[in-house]
C-alpha cells in the first residue's frame, strides 16, 4: 500500500465527509429544510438586534 502524505490523507478525509453529508442531506430533506429555516431565523434576529443597538448608540 502506498504511503500517503498528510495532505493526501486530509483530502481523502474531506472527500469522505462530503460524500457522507451529501447522502445524509439527500435522505433527510425535511431536516435540512428545518435546520436552514432555524438558522436564517436566528440570523435575522441577530441582525435586527444589531440594527437596534446601532440606532440606540446613534
Amino acid at each position: 500500500m502506498k504511503k500517503l502524505t498528510d495532505e493526501q490523507l486530509e483530502e481523502l478525509a474531506l472527500e469522505a465527509m462530503r460524500k457522507y453529508y451529501r447522502e445524509w442531506r439527500r435522505n433527510n430533506p425535511d431536516k435540512v429544510r428545518e435546520y436552514r429555516k432555524r438558522y436564517w431565523r436566528k440570523k435575522a434576529l441577530m441582525l435586527k438586534e444589531q440594527q437596534e443597538d446601532a440606532l440606540e448608540r446613534g
